[in-house]
C-alpha cells in the first residue's frame, strides 16, 4: 500500500510540475528557494548517513523513521525543478532528480519487465513487511529481490536507541505467532519461531544468531 501512495504522489508532482511549467506560475523568492534547497540537501545527508549505518547493519528504531529522509530528498528535488525559478547548475542537478524519477515511475507501466527494472533501484527505501514483533526483535520478509522473497528473513534485535540487522539462515518464513529467544553466550543467541496450530504451538524453525545486543 505504501508503494502505491509513494507512486502516485509522485505522478502528482510531475502533472502539477508541467502545469507550472505551462501557466509560468513557478515560485520565484530567493528566500523561499534557498530554505526549500537547504531543507533538500539536508535529507540527502541524512540518507547518506542512513546507508553508511546500514553499510553496519545498524538501524533506527522502526522501518518508517528510515526511509522518510530519502522519500522526502527525492520529492523536493523534484519539486524544486518544477516549481521554482532556478537556474545553471541548480537547474541541472535537480532536473537530474526529476527526470530520473520520471523515468522510472513511467517504466514501471511496462508490464512484467518494467516492474522488474525499477524494483531494485527503490527496494531498500520501500518497508519490508513485518511478519513477527516484539520488544526484544522484529523478523521481517526479506523483499529485496524481484517476484519472490529471499530465502532468509531479516532479524531487527532492538538495542537501545538502535537496531542490529541479522538474517537467519531457517527458510521461507511466512507467519509466525511467537519467537523465543535464549542467549547463549555472550555473542550468540538461539531463536525458535512457533506457529500455532489446533491450539498448541509447534517449533517450525530455529536457528542461533550472532548478536551482541543481549
Amino acid at each position: 500500500m505504501g508503494i502505491v501512495i509513494l507512486y502516485f504522489l509522485g505522478i502528482i508532482l510531475f502533472v502539477a510540475s508541467v502545469l507550472a511549467a505551462v501557466t509560468k506560475k513557478k515560485i520565484s523568492s530567493s528566500k523561499i528557494i534557498r530554505y526549500l534547497t537547504i531543507f533538500h540537501f539536508i535529507t540527502l545527508i541524512l540518507t547518506v548517513l542512513l546507508i553508511v549505518l546500514w553499510s553496519f547493519r545498524i538501524h533506527l528504531p522502526g522501518q518508517i523513521l528510515e526511509v522518510i529522509p530519502f522519500w522526502i530528498f527525492i520529492f523536493s528535488g523534484i519539486f524544486i525543478f518544477g516549481f521554482t525559478r532556478i537556474f545553471g547548475l541548480k537547474k541541472v542537478y535537480s532536473g537530474i532528480i526529476f527526470f530520473t524519477h520520471l523515468f522510472f515511475s513511467l517504466i514501471v507501466l511496462i508490464p512484467y519487465l518494467g516492474f522488474g527494472l525499477a524494483f531494485p533501484v527503490y527496494s531498500y527505501f520501500i518497508p519490508d513487511r513485518v511478519i513477527y514483533e516484539s520488544s526484544q526483535l522484529r523478523v521481517q520478509d526479506n523483499v529485496r529481490t524481484f517476484m519472490s522473497r529471499n530465502y532468509n528473513p531479516y532479524i531487527y534485535f532492538k538495542c537501545g536507541l538502535f537496531e542490529l540487522k541479522r538474517q537467519a539462515h531457517t527458510g521461507p518464513v511466512y507467519q509466525l505467532d511467537s519467537v523465543a529467544l535464549k542467549k547463549i553466550d555472550a555473542k550468540h543467541v538461539k531463536l525458535d519461531f512457533y506457529r500455532f496450530k489446533g491450539g498448541s504451538a509447534g517449533t517450525i524453525k530455529s536457528d542461533t544468531i550472532t548478536c551482541e545486543c543481549f
